[in-house]
Parts: C-alpha cells; sequence; structure tokens
C-alpha cells in the first residue's frame, strides 16, 4: 500500500515544517502515474514475493478515474509479459513469470475482493485521526500513517484467504443471476 503524494517544499515556517523542509502532501491519481507506481512499486512488490510458486499472476485493477484501466491494462500487461526473477538460492539463475492486468467488470464491486471486504476490515482497524488544538502532524500524514500502521498489522495472509473465499461464493451467485446481483453478499 503507497499514498498518493507529491514533494512540496515549505516556503515559511509553520508549526509543521521550517522554511525549505521538503514534505509529502496529497496528490491527485492520473493514468500515467498509476502506470509508474504499478511498474515501480507494484510489479517489484510481487516479483519480491512470487519466489518459485507462480508463473503468472494476475492483478485485478478497477475503473477508477486515475487507473485509466482500458489503456493501463494493456500497457501494464505487454510491460509485465516476460519478467524474469532469481531463483532462490541461486542468484545466477532465473525464471520467468507472466504479470498479467485486467480490469473488473464495470459497476461491479462485488467482484473486487478490495471493496467486498479488505477496505473495511482495514477502516475498522485505523485508529481514528481527531481534529486536535495542537498536532504535531497535519491531518493528513497522521491519517497515512494510522493507514499504513493498520496495514502492516493487518494479517493479510488469514484475512484475504477468507475474502477469497468469500469472492468464490459471490461469483458462483452472479453466474446463478445470470450476471446479477439480486444477492445478500452478507448471505453468500
Amino acid at each position: 500500500m503507497w499514498p498518493i503524494v507529491k514533494s512540496k517544499t515549505a516556503k515559511n515556517h509553520s508549526k509543521f515544517h521550517h522554511a525549505g523542509d521538503v514534505y509529502d502532501v496529497p496528490d491527485t491519481l492520473t493514468k500515467l502515474k498509476f502506470q509508474a507506481m504499478m511498474k515501480d512499486k507494484l510489479i517489484p512488490a510481487i516479483l519480491e514475493k512470487v519466489g518459485t510458486w507462480a508463473d503468472r499472476v494476475i492483478v485485478q485493477i478497477d475503473s477508477a478515474g486515475g487507473h485509466s484501466a482500458n489503456e493501463s491494462t494493456s500497457f501494464l500487461s505487454d510491460y509485465g509479459q516476460d519478467l524474469l526473477v532469481p531463483m532462490p538460492g541461486r542468484p545466477s539463475k532465473t525464471r520467468s513469470i507472466k504479470i498479467e492486468f485486467i480490469s473488473q467488470p464495470t459497476k461491479s464491486p462485488d467482484l473486487n475482493v478490495l471493496d467486498l471486504g479488505a477496505w473495511n476490515s482495514l477502516q475498522s482497524v485505523v485508529e481514528e485521526c481527531q481534529l486536535e488544538c495542537n498536532p504535531t502532524k497535519k491531518i493528513n500524514h497522521r491519517l497515512i500513517d494510522a493507514v499504513l500502521k493498520a496495514w502492516t498489522e493487518w494479517e493479510s495472509a488469514n484475512k484475504l484467504a477468507k475474502l477469497f473465499y468469500t469472492l468464490e461464493r459471490v461469483v458462483k451467485c452472479v453466474v446463478r443471476q445470470d450476471g446479477g446481483n439480486q444477492f445478500n453478499v452478507r448471505q453468500v
């Protein structure tokens, strides 16, 4: 998980920064920033995790505006066609892995594991960031810190296993509904 931020230089001294300090501020996610984040952060993180257990990884992205899903899935899938990863214990040997990007069906949050439950699960453990009279950090920095702390402490393997099991059951419900969503996810 990576915050969408850009660097800013403080022009004046304040209780948060000295003049000349460089700090992060929230930024808008554009297609180019999204694609760069996938190439520079997500793909290397995937390659680090896969070890020898996967030859192909599928990454599903949603159709959020900054993702430019149609263009990004094509661009990133082309980029991820034939990546080489070192063999564990044999750094001089490499193997090939394919990372494919696909787009979530439009307006179908029930088929996105993040929308299905990951965000709610994380949100339930993120510390509430209150407005304070004399804070030492701006609220956006406190929020980023709280989300990253929750993500680090989140039991991802266990939680994601449960979420993907739920996703499998939801997909079966969608198929039974001929693509509809006339079912209660909580009863799946």
